[in-house]
């Protein structure tokens, strides 16, 4: 909230009326004279649906602000919610591209919020990933262009926001203890007290503290697949061993401890019991459509498609 004083020309003791702004939806006007007089004004909120498209310029972030849209709410429904799985946001580049169908929140021709995505293709390093927003029976999601759901699987990165300072490696040179030796685990640089997600559904299985690792906890997601994070500054509230995780909790926090330079998660991840580079990995896909709603399903994402094939400019309001 902000507010303004208006006083009296040629006598600025006298206040003539105040305004309290609260956001661009709504102010208030009191009006200071014999009488105090209350004036409340509400802008029109208008719903507009929007497409859009661009080549990646900088970040998605920047690109999507240069097309006068939200970009703090949009971004996180397309990275961190309906792609999230499927793409490795920090891995976008120049030369990508999107197309996106949504619902675009407006007060007085600016855009303030967005509401639902309808649809998105992604073109991240030439490869096309599409999303459908899809209602089944009671419940609803985002399904690709085969029906799988887009939310099934593992997120590509245990930070929302972070770099990748070391990748998997046999050979590198350890930069505490000075030799090489193998690193069978992905470091994603941060701040501290960046949060730190669980990838997937799961159950608690170590959390603890060595001189290595530092705070670190370790989660079996099945019989199959089993994680580990390391250098917390701390753990976060309730995690304990045993604790079941869903899916993109908060489980830490990004810290130092241990044999670290720097702030960062030394993220590992391991497939039947060995330690692999899980950007090499491509994770099963389960969860697809029920069969009764497939019919219906191809209708909207036929429907759709052909929408975003029309999409070959910038749609501003």
């Amino acid at each position: 909230m902000s507010y303004y004083v208006y006083k009296t020309k040629g006598d600025s003791s006298v206040i003539k009326y105040l305004v309290f702004q609260f956001g661009v939806f709504r102010n208030v006007k009191i009006e200071l004279s014999d009488t105090v007089n209350v004036i409340e004004k509400k802008e029109e909120v208008k719903t507009v649906r929007r497409m859009i498209t661009s080549e990646i310029k900088g970040s998605l972030y920047a690109t999507l602000d240069s097309l006068q849209v939200a970009s703090d709410p949009l971004v996180d429904k397309i990275a961190n919610e309906i792609f999230a799985t499927r793409i490795d946001f920090k891995k976008i580049q120049a030369g990508d591209s999107f197309k996106i169908i949504f619902d675009d929140i407006q007060v007085k021709g600016k855009s303030i919020n967005v509401g639902k995505v309808y649809a998105a293709l992604i073109n991240h390093k030439k490869e096309d990933y599409y999303a459908f927003y899809f209602e089944q029976g009671t419940t609803s999601g985002y399904y690709d262009e085969k029906g799988n759901a887009l939310k099934d699987g593992f997120l590509k990165s245990p930070l929302k926001f972070g770099r990748i300072s070391s990748r998997f490696s046999y050979h590198r040179l350890h930069p505490v203890l000075g030799y090489v030796r193998p690193h069978l685990g992905t470091d994603y640089a941060a701040p501290t007290g960046t949060p730190i997600l669980s990838i997937g559904n799961g159950v608690v299985i170590e959390r603890a503290y060595n001189k290595g690792l530092g705070n670190y906890v370790k989660i079996k997601h099945n019989s199959t697949y089993t994680t580990q994070y390391a250098h917390m500054s701390r753990f976060a509230a309730g995690i304990k061993r045993g604790s079941v995780v869903k899916r993109s909790q908060i489980i830490g926090y990004v810290g130092s401890t241990g044999l670290a330079t720097g702030p960062h998660v030394d993220f590992r991840f391991w497939k039947n019991g060995k330690l692999v580079d899980h950007t090499r990995e491509k994770y099963p896909i389960t969860n697809p459509l029920e069969k009764k709603y497939r019919t219906a399903f191809a209708a909207v994402k036929d429907k759709l498609m052909k929408e975003l094939n029309q999409v070959t400019a910038v749609a501003k309001p």
